[in-house]
């Protein structure tokens, strides 16, 4: 093997480690009316269902209300035109019983294909249900205060990187064999 080949093999080790980053997770808290409730998902999650352009749905999703993990369940989030904010599907009634929040405003940019989370706080409010009480103005229902986070930093995950380095190593490792080989 030539100077030239080992001096390749040395420059592509070091410029091929590339570390790979796990997609960032945003937290999500929503307080309000004896409700606290919290959980986590991806800050570009995978759509199960996208409707009409309007919402996007999210299957499987566990919640902790005051330290206790519940069922799962789903929720969908709609866009502004849609009057914004999101609403879940608890079958269980566990956490929330069919109940949407809505704040006139998205709370995910892009497509409903393909959205990513916006981090900050709103507040939102339920259209109907059974918190709602009629008085003679109309339906007065309460408000919830969510609030949309980054989670902490995800650490660098080396894998790609050592699995360059051991290839470029076997390939050198199988390259000095046939020379030898070859040789006698």
């Amino acid at each position: 093997m030539s100077r030239y080949h080992l001096l390749l093999i040395a420059a592509s080790s070091l410029a091929l480690p590339l570390a790979a980053h796990a997609d960032s997770v945003d937290n999500f808290s929503l307080v309000g009316n004896g409700l606290n409730v919290s959980f986590s998902l991806p800050s570009s999650p995978v759509p199960a269902a996208a409707v009409a352009g309007n919402s996007f749905q999210l299957n499987n999703l566990q919640f902790v209300e005051d330290g206790q993990v519940l069922s799962a369940a789903s929720a969908s989030f709609f866009t502004a035109s849609d009057n914004g904010g999101f609403a879940f599907e608890d079958p269980a009634g566990d956490v929330i019983n069919d109940l949407g929040f809505f704040s006139n405003r998205a709370l995910f940019t892009g497509k409903v294909t393909d959205p990513t989370f916006r981090l900050g706080s709103y507040n939102l409010q339920t259209q109907s249900g059974d918190d709602c009480t009629i008085t003679a103005n109309g339906a007065a229902c309460p408000t919830y205060a969510l609030s949309v986070t980054a989670a902490s930093a995800s650490s660098v995950t080396p894998e790609p990187a050592s699995l360059t380095l051991l290839g470029t190593g076997v390939i050198a490792l199988a390259a000095m064999t046939r020379r030898r080989l070859l040789s006698l």
